[in-house]
């Protein structure tokens, strides 16, 4: 089978079935090429579910979930309210509406703050780990 996965996590995001033979290294690397960050592989059929495609062993492997807590889901838009999310594994890179903001250091704690209301996406990506999403909403204080 063929798999495409994000390189910076190993998280698998496509499969496709029977096409093994239609696909040469050189169709691989061109595609690679076209998608900056993104891996595409042969690898031999079997269970993928909650696996991440491990490069070193050229097989899918079971990811690790992400043990977050955070202290609240609401905050307020004066630059000085934040979030706390804390347990994020050293590393770990953060990105806030798609933009990545930072790597997690061995503190293992981030602060969300923001001077703009609305709705806020964060991701958490790792390495072996399956992403970790949540939306956080700022409100003006009035």
């Amino acid at each position: 089978m063929i798999i495409k996965y994000d390189k910076d996590t190993g998280k698998m995001y496509s499969a496709i079935f029977g096409q093994d033979d239609n696909w040469t290294a050189e169709m691989m690397t061109d595609w690679e090429t076209k998608h900056s960050g993104e891996g595409c592989v042969k690898i031999t059929n079997g269970d993928m579910a909650l696996k991440y495609y491990n490069s070193s062993s050229n097989d899918m492997q079971n990811w690790t979930d992400f043990s977050l807590s955070q202290n609240k889901t609401t905050l307020t838009s004066n630059g000085t309210d934040y979030i706390e999310f804390t347990s994020v594994p050293e590393d770990t890179k953060i990105y806030v509406d798609t933009v990545l903001v930072g790597t997690m250091d061995s503190s293992g704690t981030y602060r969300m703050s923001c001077t703009d209301s609305g709705t806020y996406g964060i991701l958490f990506k790792k390495y072996a780990y399956e992403w970790h999403y949540v939306e956080a909403l700022a409100n003006d204080n009035f």
